[in-house]
């Protein structure tokens, strides 16, 4: 026969099982109904119809709270200024026109057959072979109230300029047609005027007329020249390069 004490200490082992069934029933959602059978513990489980939840997914700025949260959101992304590569100042070549001044050939201005634009507060021009500033140095050299045509050579060092406007290479006519009457000037034969026979129109203040075969300045290239007070008639020759004329008054051509 079963004891007293066998008895209770049946009872408490039904009864710690029956409270690890609820427990475990309550902690995965089932329920759970305990029979007891000759000192065993059976246990039954009925689904109660509810899903385990599945495990949500979690991100980082979500685990962040409060300033922290609310920095790694709003930050935004600082892009690299790009770099900006230094743009190389080409060096100026020499120039093809100039004012006043003292230049360089070759390095300064480019050599050449030149015209100034204005004579009349006394052009004073000076192709130079040296920067002595000795006469030795000039090759040739003007003083003038008419407008100038003048070629630097490549072989000149320098050229020296006062008073004489802007000089060009622009070397386009400038006389309305090239057998129009012209007054006191350096004219291109054949640009500027025709080759043919001309007679001036007042050499009362001293008329200086001259031919040239160049417009480098020197002496050399005067084909012919004059220094009259009475009237002149001078005879232009296709082979002319330039014609010269100072106080002479006005030219007409009056014959071939």
């Amino acid at each position: 026969m079963e004891t007293e004490a066998a008895r209770s200490g049946r009872s408490a082992r039904i009864s710690r099982n029956r409270l690890l069934a609820i427990v475990l029933g309550s902690f995965f959602g089932l329920a759970v109904i305990c029979v007891t059978c000759s000192g065993l513990v059976i246990l039954a489980t009925i689904s109660t119809g509810t899903a385990t939840p599945a495990p949500t997914l979690v991100t980082s700025s979500e685990v962040l709270t409060g300033e922290s949260a609310r920095t790694l959101r709003s930050t935004p992304t600082v892009e690299p200024t790009p770099t900006v590569e230094p743009t190389a100042t080409p060096t100026p070549g020499p120039a093809t026109s100039f004012g006043d001044g003292t230049f360089r050939v070759g390095i300064d201005i480019v050599p050449g057959t030149y015209r100034n634009d204005d004579s009349s507060r006394g052009c004073y021009w000076a192709r130079l072979s040296g920067f002595g500033g000795t006469s030795d140095d000039i090759i040739a050299n003007e003083y003038s109230r008419v407008r100038q045509v003048v070629t630097i050579s490549p072989s000149d060092v320098g050229f020296v300029s006062e008073r004489c406007g802007v000089w060009s290479q622009d070397i386009s006519p400038v006389t309305e047609s090239s057998t129009a009457p012209f007054g006191d000037g350096t004219y291109i034969v054949g640009v500027d005027i025709a080759p043919g026979l001309w007679r001036n129109s007042d050499s009362s203040r001293g008329c200086y007329w001259a031919r040239l075969s160049g417009f480098g300045g020197t002496s050399d290239e005067i084909i012919a020249n004059e220094y009259s007070k009475v009237t002149q008639t001078v005879r232009i020759a296709p082979t002319d390069r330039g014609f010269l004329t100072e106080r002479c008054g006005e030219w007409t051509r009056i014959g071939d």
